[in-house]
């Protein structure tokens, strides 16, 4: 693990020393897709509302575990970033992972969300007063 940290922060070095005051042409910009880091998925409570008009909520846990609650059926699971992807897995025996691709968040916050399947969703940070279910800890 140490020597994974070291050799990170070697590389981070490198690369800030190849970056030099000395170039007098910048880059052009590149059109990148909005890929999420762990920020995108911090620990919190959240309202989705799907495509169908039905609502749920979905807190992400501090070990980035999840529940989910929607219809009255609760899921739990774990969550993870892949490919610039959100992820979830459901805990029951045989879950399939599903990843979203977030868009951009609008001025109140929430943003749009596909599912690799096609499955359309808004989802919002919600309030503490809003929310519906404790978080399992």
């Amino acid at each position: 693990m140490k020597k994974s940290i070291l050799f990170a922060a070697a590389a981070t070095a490198l690369v800030l020393v190849s970056c030099s005051e000395t170039e007098t042409e910048a880059p052009a910009p590149v059109a990148v897709e909005t890929a999420l880091s762990t920020a995108d998925v911090a620990p919190g409570n959240y309202d989705v509302t799907w495509s169908d008009g039905t609502k749920s909520q979905f807190t992400v846990n501090d070990d980035f575990s999840y529940l989910s609650v929607r219809d009255g059926e609760t899921v739990t699971g774990t969550t993870a970033v892949v490919d610039g992807k959100f992820c979830v897995t459901g805990d029951e025996e045989g879950a399939q992972q599903v990843c979203w691709t977030n868009g951009e968040s609008g001025p109140d916050g929430s943003f749009a969300s596909v599912s690799d399947e096609g499955e359309n969703v808004v989802v919002r940070r919600a309030r503490p007063t809003e929310i519906a279910s404790p978080a399992v800890q």
